[in-house]
C-alpha cells in the first residue's frame, strides 16, 4: 500500500522536493515508512509506503517505462498475473505489481488499464510530451485526486497532503458538503474541496497543456445471457469466479481479516478464503450487542451464533466478538483523522461499528480487511427480476406460481409482492408516473430525512445536480429491477474516500471483493431463473455456498438488523452532544448548511422519549443527527474553532 502526491509542470515552475516532502508527511499512518521524494526537474513525487506483499519491499519508486522514458508511481494488487504476463509476452509474471502496471501501460497505453485485474491506482508522467495520466480500478481502493493549476497539475491520494503543498485552496465545495449530510452522492468526480477533483472508478484521466480527457474503460451492464447446460454448471462457474476474485489476496504476507456478519456476504468471503488456504488463519471480527435484553438484542446474538457455526465448520476462521463501539459523531479523536486525511468520515453511524472492527483487526496484525459490500447486488441477489422475465417470455403459469411461492416464503401479503416486485417491472414507465401523480406521490426531495437546509441545497446546485443524476430518486423509482443493479454498482460516493483514508491511516487495506468487476460481469450475464426459484430468493447463493456456509445460515429467510443496538450507542453521546451544540457559536458554513435549530430541538429531547414518540426515529438518530453532528464537527475543525 502506497500513498503519494506529485506535481508536474505544464510550463510553470514547480515546488522543490523539500516542500513536497514536508506535505507528504500527512500520507499514510504510523506504520508507514518515512516519507521519500524523487524529482526529474519537471515533476516532483513524494510518498510513504507500507509493504503488504514480499516483492513490494524491493520495488522501485517510481518505475521507469523504458520505451517512453515516462515514470509510474502507484499502489495496488494485480491479479491473474500469469495471464497478463502471457499477453505481454513476458517470461516472468512474479514481478512487482507496479512493474506489471508499467509494462501494461508501455504496451497498450491507456487501454492497458482494461487488462489489469485487482486493485490499483497509479500516475504516469511523460516529461517529453508533458502529459500526466491518472488511472484507477473499479474498486476505487486507492483514492486519487488532482488539481489543474496555472501551468501545473497537482495530484495524489490524500487531500490533506495536497492542501499542505499550498498549491490549491482549502475552500469547501458546497454541493459535496451537502452530499455528506444526506449520505449519498451524485457526482463521481466532485470532492469536498473546490480545487480538487476525483478520478472516477474504472477510468483513466489524461492531462496536458490542452486540458483534461477522461476515458471510462468499464461500466457494469447486462450483456448477452450466459447459457450453460445445467444448474450444477452455473453453480460451479460461480464458485470458479468467486475463487479467482479472492485467491489473489492470498499473496499478502500479513494476516487477513474479514468484517464478519452472520449473513451470506461476508461469510462467503471468509469461508472461501478458509477453503483456499486451509493452513492459514483467517481472522473474523463481528459486532455483537453492547448490552440489554430487548428482542432486537436477541436477534443480534443469534447472528453471532451463525458466526460461531461458521468457525466450527472452518476451524481456521478465528472469530472475535466486538462489542465496544465508542467512536461517537463528534469525538475529539476525529480531529486527528481530519488533520491526516482532510475529510470527514461518511456515515458515522456505520463507521462507529466498522472502526471498532478495524481497530480490533489492527491490533491482531491484519493488513487486508474484507467486507461484504455490494453482495446483495451480485452474488446474493434476491432475483426480483425473475417476475418480469417470466411475464415477458409468456410463462404466465410459472409467474403465478412464483408470486404465490414468494408470498408464502416471505410471509408478506400477495398484493404487496405483486405491487413491489412484479408490477413495477412490468408496467410502462409513463403509466407508473401517471399512477404516482394520481396518488399524489411526489418525488421525495433529496434533503428529505436529513438535516441539510433546503435553501443551501438549492443555492449550492445540489438539487439541480441530483435531478440529472442516474441515481436520482425520481429516476430510481421508475427503473426496472434489472436496470437498478448496474446503477447502484456504479455509484461512487464521494464520502467513501474519507472511510478509505481512515482505514489506511490505521495500516489497513479494506476491500469489497463482491464488487469486483469479474464477479459483476459474470453475475449480470446470468439468467434470472438462477437467482430465484420456487419463491426462494438468493437461490444461486444458497447453492453456490452450500459447501461453505452452515445450514442455519443457508436457511436464513431474512436479513439481520445491521445496528440493533443503535439506541445504546446513541446514549453515549446524545446528552453531551446536546450540551455542546446549545453552547456553540456555529461555524459559518455549518450555520448555512445544517438545520441547527432542528438539531438542537431534537437533542434537547431525552433520547428514550424521542425514540418512543416518533416512529422510525431510530434511523434518524443513526443518519440525520449523527451525520449533522459529524459534519458540524468537521467544519469546526476546518474553520479552526475549538469546542
Amino acid at each position: 500500500m502506497l500513498h503519494f502526491i506529485g506535481v508536474a509542470s505544464l510550463g510553470a515552475p514547480i515546488p522543490s522536493s523539500v516542500q513536497m516532502l514536508g506535505a507528504a508527511r500527512r500520507l499514510g499512518g504510523a506504520d508507514f515508512e518515512e516519507a521519500k521524494s524523487w524529482s526529474s526537474g519537471d515533476c516532483v513525487l513524494a510518498w510513504r509506503r507500507l509493504a503488504l506483499r514480499p516483492e513490494t519491499r524491493s520495488a522501485s519508486i517510481p518505475v521507469i517505462i523504458p520505451e517512453s522514458g515516462a515514470y509510474l508511481i502507484g499502489s495496488g494488487r494485480i491479479d491473474e498475473r500469469a495471464e497478463l504476463a502471457s499477453a505481454l509476452g513476458a517470461k516472468r509474471w512474479d514481478e512487482g505489481d507496479t512493474s506489471l502496471m508499467a509494462q501494461s501501460f508501455a504496451r497498450w497505453g491507456e487501454a492497458g488499464t482494461d487488462r489489469l485485474m485487482g486493485n490499483f491506482g497509479f500516475a504516469v508522467w511523460d516529461g517529453t510530451a508533458r502529459r500526466l495520466t491518472l488511472a484507477k480500478d473499479y474498486f476505487g481502493t486507492t483514492p486519487l485526486f488532482y488539481h489543474l493549476g496555472d501551468g501545473f497539475v497537482l495530484f495524489g491520494t490524500n487531500p490533506a497532503a495536497l492542501l499542505a503543498t499550498g498549491l490549491c485552496s482549502r475552500e469547501i465545495d458546497h454541493a459535496t458538503l451537502g452530499e455528506n449530510l444526506i449520505g449519498r452522492s451524485a457526482d463521481p468526480e466532485a470532492s469536498l474541496y473546490r480545487d480538487l477533483r476525483r478520478v472516477r472508478r474504472a477510468s483513466t484521466l489524461t492531462i496536458d497543456r490542452s486540458g483534461c480527457r477522461e476515458r471510462v474503460y468499464w461500466q457494469p451492464k447486462r450483456t448477452a445471457t450466459l447459457r450453460l447446460k445445467s444448474d450444477a454448471d452455473y453453480v460451479e462457474a460461480t464458485r470458479d469466479v468467486l475463487d479467482r476474485v479472492l485467491v489473489g489476496h492470498l499473496r499478502s504476507s500479513a494476516p487477513l481479516g474479514v468484517m464478519l456478519s452472520g449473513g451470506f456476504d461476508s461469510a462467503s468471503i471468509a469461508a472461501t478464503l478458509a477453503m483456499l488456504a486451509p493452513d492459514r488463519a483467517i481472522a473474523g471480527f463481528t459486532c455483537v450487542p453492547a448490552g440489554g435484553e430487548p428482542e432486537h438484542m436477541r436477534r443480534m446474538a443469534r447472528e453471532w451464533a451463525h458466526v460461531e457455526a461458521l468457525a466450527r465448520q472452518h476451524p481456521n476462521i478465528k472469530a472475535q466478538a466486538i462489542s465496544d463501539k465508542d467512536m461517537v459523531p463528534c469525538d475529539d479523536r476525529y480531529r486527528d483523522i481530519f488533520a491526516d486525511t482532510g475529510l470527514p468520515i461518511g456515515s458515522p453511524a456505520l463507521m462507529c461499528r466498522r472502526l471498532a472492527l478495524a481497530e480490533a483487526a489492527r491490533r491482531s496484525g491484519v493488513r487486508t480487511l474484507f467486507n461484504g459490500d455490494g453482495g446483495n447486488r451480485t452474488l446474493t441477489s434476491e432475483g426480483p427480476q425473475l417476475f418480469a422475465h417470466l411475464f415477458r417470455t409468456g410463462r404466465w403459469l410459472e409467474l403465478a406460481t412464483e408470486i404465490r411461492s414468494a408470498a408464502a416464503f416471505s410471509g408478506k401479503p400477495l398484493g404487496k409482492i405483486i405491487w413491489r416486485d412484479v408490477l413495477r417491472d412490468i408496467v410502462p414507465r409513463g403509466l407508473l408516473e401517471s399512477w404516482y401523480r394520481l396518488r399524489d406521490m411526489p418525488v421525495p426531495e433529496i434533503t428529505e430525512g436529513s438535516l441539510l437546509r433546503q435553501p443551501f441545497a438549492a443555492d449550492s446546485g445540489l438539487i439541480a445536480k441530483w435531478r440529472a443524476a442516474p441515481n436520482s430518486p425520481g429516476r430510481m423509482r421508475v427503473l426496472r429491477t434489472d436496470e437498478i443493479e448496474p446503477v447502484y454498482l456504479n455509484v461512487q460516493p464521494s464520502h467513501a474516500d474519507g472511510m478509505t483514508l481512515a482505514y489506511n491511516r490505521m495500516g489497513l487495506e479494506v476491500v469489497a471483493p463482491l464488487r469486483d468487476r469479474r464477479l459483476v460481469d459474470f453475475i449480470l450475464s446470468l439468467p434470472p431463473t438462477q437467482f430465484r426459484r420456487g419463491g426462494v430468493p438468493r437461490f444461486l447463493a444458497r447453492r453456490v455456498l452450500a459447501d461453505r456456509l452452515p445450514a442455519e445460515t443457508l436457511d436464513e429467510r431474512g436479513y439481520f438488523d445491521p445496528f440493533a443496538d443503535l439506541g445504546l450507542w446513541a446514549e453515549k453521546w446524545w446528552n453531551e452532544a446536546g450540551r455542546k451544540i446549545s453552547g456553540q457559536r456555529p461555524a459559518e458554513l455549518a450555520g448555512q448548511a445544517i438545520d441547527l435549530p432542528q438539531l438542537r430541538q431534537w437533542l434537547a429531547t431525552p433520547l428514550p422519549e424521542f425514540l418512543d414518540r416518533e416512529a422510525g426515529n431510530a434511523r434518524i438518530v443513526g443518519s440525520a443527527v449523527a451525520n449533522a453532528l459529524h459534519v458540524n464537527h468537521f467544519l469546526r475543525w476546518h474553520e479552526r474553532l475549538n469546542d
